[in-house]
């Protein structure tokens, strides 16, 4: 069975997340545990709206913004 991961790099963009993983989740309700959202400290509402609306995607929170490469 081929699974495919996808992981999604958030700072600050909480209503764009949620428009995304909304889309993503009708097109694919199965996709949860292949999942991962990294967020870059964000300062909005982005781990509540995750925590709230999608408690089933994997979350890393990092300290810090790392920027997209993460250095």
């Amino acid at each position: 069975v081929h699974r495919t991961l996808i992981i999604v790099v958030n700072f600050n963009k909480s209503a764009l997340l949620r428009r995304m993983l909304a889309s993503l989740f009708a097109a694919r309700p199965d996709v949860a545990p292949h999942l991962v959202v990294v967020d870059n400290a964000s300062t909005d509402d982005s781990m509540g709206m995750l925590a709230g609306e999608f408690p089933g995607v994997k979350v890393l929170q990092n300290a810090t913004n790392l920027g997209g490469t993460g250095g």
